[in-house]
Order: C-alpha cells, then structure tokens, then sequence
C-alpha cells in the first residue's frame, strides 16, 4: 500500500511537466477558469438556500448570518400535488421523490433495452430492413413534430395508456434518437470475430447477444443509463399531461416554481425546491462520476 501511494504521488508530480509548455499552460488556465464559472454560480445557490428573505434582499453573496435550515422546512411543507383522484390527497415530497425514481429507473431499463436490440440488430446483421431502421431513426430526428402533443394525448387515451403508469412505461419503449445511434456506434466497436468464435462453439443468436455482446459494453451501457435518468428525473411533462395521477419530483418542481404563493414565490425558496430536487442527481453524479466521464470506446483484438 504505501508503494501504491508513492507510485500515484509522483504521477501526480509527472502530471504538472505538461504545465511546461505554453499552450498546455493557457489552455489549463482557459478550463479552470470555465469551471470557475460553473462552480461559482452552484455554490452561490446552495448557500444561498440558508438564508431568509431579509437576508437574501440584502446580502446577495455573503455568508448566511445565521444559517438557518427554515427554507428546507417550508419546502417539504409547501411543494406537493393535489392529486385528481379519489382521495384526492395531496402528495409531498417523499411521494414526489419515490415516484421520480421509480418513473425514471423503469422508463431508462424499457428504453434502453428496445434501444440496444434494436441497434445490435442492425449493426451485426446485414440486412436492408436494418438499413431502413437505421436510416428511419436519422430522419426522425431531423423532421420537426410540431403540434403532435393533442393528437398524442388522444391517441394514448384510445388505447387505454392516459393515467396508466406501466402503459407509458411500455409507451417509452421504443427505439430511436440519440441513444439508439450511440448504441449502433458502440456495437460497431465490437468485433465480430467473438461472435463468430461463439457461433463456432454452438452457441445461438441470444446466447451472444447475452453473454458475450452485453458485457463486452457494459461500461458503455451504465453511462448511457445514468444519462437517460437524468433526462427522466428532469422531466415534468410527461407526468403532467399523461400520468396526472401519478405526480414525480419534477413535476412538483414546476408546480411550485409557479406557485402564487407569497412564501414559494421568494428566491430563497424557489432556489431551495431546486436544490432538493437536485441532491439524487448530484449523489448519482458522485457514485458514478467515472462511468460518466469515460469514453464510450471499446477496444478490439489482440493478435
């Protein structure tokens, strides 16, 4: 262990040669003075949190005097949703949170494993009717939707998914957009000599797909999950136009960001509902900051 730290000690030492140059010097200087500019404004809203009213109208940037915990208190009490059915009980914050999480752990698993079958299909199977897909999808995101949210509404209430949680769930299982193609691209990375050593042995189509293609992306997998709950977690209007009944911390975000009430309406409240919606989002963040930051590269064969 102390070898272990020595090692890492002068590689952190090694690391500031670089520094050496001119341009790695300005572009170092260029990045943190970016990251400055992001950490600043995120520090400022977190302690801006701790203060009252009073205190906010008149010292915008200097430390709370005191600290005062009042701003969480009134959020847990004031954001919630009236829910239009019977019993028509208000849902608080630990019935926001449970929702968001729920909402979005089930909609990233059902639509990413469309997403995946999809692209693994065809990226390892040439085939013009994969070509079409491939092709659809490009096309899709190019062509604007405009005014499709009434048609949609309509539609999912012919077929029964209009307050049905595990019918949009099902809904959202689709394939296409930025995550499909990223998982075409990460599929192509993969050789096909260890698909074709398996089928050598006997094994079937799923067996590869499974055991060998599956783990062979597994770093590129959890990126692009956490990457799609993040995009759930923020996302308010699916549960306010389709799942009224089942509301999630986002769309209880924007409730109270809307409130008339004189109490939610201050900046130090408004910014504290923030905050709190953002803590499961920074701790996920801190847990898999790696998973995160790595490339979505995978290497091939070894002769």
């Amino acid at each position: 262990m102390p070898n272990y730290r020595k090692e890492k000690f002068k590689h952190f030492i090694k690391s500031f040669r670089i520094l050496k140059h001119p341009f790695a010097l300005v572009f170092y200087i260029i990045m943190w003075i970016y990251v400055a500019s992001l950490m600043i404004p995120a520090i400022w809203v977190v302690v801006s949190t701790f203060k009252d009213s009073l205190q906010f109208r008149f010292n915008h940037f200097g430390i709370p005097k005191p600290f005062t915990l009042e701003n969480y208190a009134n959020v847990f009490s004031k954001m919630y949703i009236q829910n239009i059915d019977p019993p028509y009980e208000k849902v608080y914050v630990p019935k926001l949170m449970f929702n968001g999480l729920s909402y979005s752990i089930l909609n990233v698993i059902s639509a990413n494993i469309t997403d995946m079958m999809v692209a693994y299909a065809c990226t390892k199977y040439e085939s013009k009717f994969g070509k079409f897909l491939y092709a659809f999808a490009i096309v899709t995101m190019i062509l604007p939707l405009v005014g499709s949210l009434g048609a949609s509404l309509k539609l999912y209430k012919m077929l029964g998914l209009y307050k049905n949680f595990f019918g949009i769930i099902l809904a959202h299982a689709g394939w296409g957009g930025t995550t499909f193609l990223l998982f075409c691209g990460v599929f192509k990375g993969v050789a096909n000599d260890y698909r074709d050593a398996a089928f050598v042995d006997g094994a079937g189509h799923w067996r590869v797909f499974i055991t060998i293609m599956i783990p062979m992306i597994r770093t590129s997998i959890i990126a692009l999950c956490i990457l799609g709950f993040i995009g759930s977690w923020n996302d308010y209007m699916t549960p306010l136009v389709y799942l009224p009944n089942y509301p999630t911390i986002a769309y209880g975000l924007f409730t109270f960001r809307n409130s008339t009430d004189s109490l939610v309406a201050q900046i130090p409240m408004q910014l504290t509902g923030c905050v709190v919606v953002m803590v499961p989002i920074i701790i996920l963040f801190v847990c898999f900051r790696n998973k995160i930051m790595g490339n979505l590269s995978i290497g091939g064969l070894k002769g």
